[in-house]
């Protein structure tokens, strides 16, 4: 089984926007450049955010809500995939619930 952690930090301390008309670090760019051809490729992906200084709802929501959204992952994949246990509890729960809305 392959396996992957994705360190955002590296890629940005500082993620912010929702479209990548909002800047290079936006939950787009994220979502389409890096965690979707992760979640495809890989068996699991766990996403760390040490290091980094925030995330803000929109780009959380732009992120997860639009790989449900973009069809490009399935909920209960994408659930079964993802191990947010390097995420503070607290966005974990925001991004459990930013996926189960975008599913319905």
């Amino acid at each position: 089984m392959a396996h992957l952690t994705i360190r955002i930090a590296p890629w940005s301390n500082l993620p912010a926007g929702r479209m990548r008309a909002d800047g290079p670090h936006s939950g787009e760019a994220f979502r389409e450049d890096i965690l979707a051809p992760a979640l495809r490729a890989n068996d699991s992906v766990t996403l760390d955010v040490s290091g980094v200084y925030g995330l803000a709802s929109s780009w959380l929501e732009e992120v997860f809500g639009g790989l449900i959204r973009s069809n490009q992952m399935d909920p209960a994949i994408l659930k079964k995939r993802l191990d947010l246990s390097l995420v503070p509890a607290l966005t974990a729960a925001n991004i459990e619930e930013i996926i189960a809305e975008a599913h319905r």
